[in-house]
């Protein structure tokens, strides 16, 4: 007998690739403007992101904010002449053909498949990620996908999971497990839904947090061991 009914997955950095593809973006876009990207761009970049998501997850700003946010923000600490409206939507449609997988993500969903339920958790933007769950493959293995970007709610709310485990089958809190890789809004918002959380956490990390994870795992391939499959 499984442990959990369902397992619920963060996107970015748990399932996706995102530290890559985010990188291949930002170049791909500040070179359409004719600038050439260097590892100080991304560096600033990084920066600025994480400070205006952690903005949009406070519901500070809108969805529609971000990119004006925090391509606004770059091209003004460079110097760089332009419009962040139009670098933040370029950059989005770079990023919507990202798609690489963290390693043994693809297999640990088939190995889960069809023995519990699976559903995707993420705070992003609806068209860029269904763009690249459907260029990964993933979104055939998922049962629920739910995007914040397309809900007035992101991570760590509870109610973005307990919304995913009503969409994979009214599952129930306590039969489901949580996967991610951030520890504030994957495991802290598991816990406050009151679902088991499994940490992913492939550098080895300390955390910094008061509250723990059910688990912690640094391979993908431990997972269906955890479940009980």
């Amino acid at each position: 007998m499984t442990r959990y009914d369902c397992v619920l997955f963060d996107a970015d950095g748990t399932l996706l690739d995102y530290e890559a593809g985010e990188a291949r973006a930002l170049a791909r876009a500040l070179a359409a403007i004719g600038i050439e990207p260097g590892p100080a761009h991304l560096a600033a970049y990084r920066e600025i992101n994480a400070r205006v998501w952690e903005r949009f997850e406070r519901r500070e700003i809108s969805q529609r904010e971000i990119g004006r946010e925090r391509f606004g923000e770059l091209l003004a600490r460079f110097g760089i002449r332009g419009d962040p409206e139009a670098l933040g939507e370029r950059y989005l449609e770079f990023l919507g053909e990202e798609a690489k997988l963290i390693d043994g993500a693809r297999e640990a969903l088939q190995a889960l498949r069809g023995r519990v339920k699976l559903a995707l958790v993420t705070n992003g933007l609806g068209a860029v990620q269904r763009a690249r769950l459907a260029r990964s493959g993933l979104d055939s293995l998922l049962d629920a996908v739910v995007i914040s970007g397309e809900l007035p709610m992101a991570k760590p709310d509870p109610r973005i999971f307990v919304l995913a485990l009503e969409r994979a089958g009214g599952v129930p809190p306590h039969r489901a497990i949580m996967v991610g890789d951030n520890l504030a809004s994957d495991v802290l918002g598991a816990i406050q839904a009151g679902l088991a959380s499994c940490w992913f956490n492939p550098r080895g990390e300390a955390n910094p947090f008061p509250f723990s994870p059910t688990y912690e795992i640094r391979s993908l391939a431990k997972l269906p061991g955890i479940v009980g499959v």
